[in-house]
């Protein structure tokens, strides 16, 4: 036989020996964890369908709690909820309560499927939202008391959103807010980013809070009104403009925080001359 022949034979059998090796390392790894050692060679996404949710039922406590879906919630005529098998819901009197946890097989791996749900357009008096490592869409809804939104690594996009108070707590994530706020509103950021946009009638007018190694924006009608980042520092500003009084507080480690407060200097001024 050639030297070149057993060489080549010598590196296959040496392949198939790591393979094995690998392989048993696997196993054993896997038999630790308390699963199955065989690949998940399928992977698929889910179809939504309509999970049974009462048309006209009041709901006036919404609560989202998101592992890793795409969640998208609107506003209609009726209540509506399609989502994948991995989403449950449960009415508690006026409290209505999503959950959705990722679930994958010894053998196959999913991709969630999307959630859409739809609520009358009443309103809502609380919302609360906590995600994962998913996103969330709010669209055009009204929550009178208050809105608490908790994000680990996912994503949360309000959009023309009505709040009594706002809390929002990013660790590594990203919550963007769009609407109104007309009461007391605390941001906490870790290493992710919080973009509060606040349409005209928002009673925010004081800002506060601690800066680690992040950064604070301030704006009122694009004109800056705080600006600071840093090593341990705690900053404050009254917003010049604004029409209230109520105090935004932060605490940003090393991510960063931007507000912009958008009032209508016209209304303004007929409101404190009349």
């Amino acid at each position: 036989m050639k030297k070149s022949t057993i060489f080549v034979l010598v590196l296959l059998v040496a392949g198939i020996a790591c393979c094995g090796i690998a392989f048993g390392m696997g196993v054993g790894k896997t038999a630790l964890d308390g699963a199955s050692a065989a690949p998940r060679f399928l992977k698929y996404r889910e179809t939504a369908v309509d999970k049974g949710l009462e048309p006209h039922a009041e709901i006036d406590h919404l609560v989202l709690d998101i592992d890793a879906a795409e969640c998208v919630v609107q506003t209609g005529s009726e209540n509506s909820l399609t989502a994948g098998s991995d989403t449950t819901w449960r009415l508690e009197g006026e409290t209505l309560t999503i959950e959705q946890e990722q679930r994958d097989g010894w053998w196959w791996k999913s991709k969630s499927a999307p959630i859409t749900l739809t609520i009358r357009e009443d309103g809502l008096s609380y919302l609360d939202v906590d995600v994962d490592a998913g996103t969330v869409e709010v669209r055009d809804l009204t929550a009178t008391q208050g809105i608490t939104c908790s994000v680990d690594a996912g994503a949360v996009d309000m959009k023309n959103v009505f709040a009594g108070t706002l809390e929002m707590d990013v660790d590594a994530g990203a919550i963007d807010y769009s609407g109104k706020v007309v009461g007391p509103a605390n941001l906490e950021c870790d290493a992710g980013s919080i973009a509060i946009t606040l349409q005209d009638g928002s009673t925010i007018g004081r800002v506060s809070g601690d800066i680690n190694m992040g950064s604070i924006d301030v704006r009122v009608n694009g004109k800056e009104a705080l600006n600071g980042d840093g090593l341990s520092r705690t900053v404050s500003a009254q917003l010049s403009g604004a029409i209230g009084d109520d105090l935004l507080t932060f605490d940003c480690d090393v991510g960063s925080i931007e507000v912009d407060l958008n009032v209508n200097q016209s209304a303004k001024n007929r409101s404190v001359s009349g």
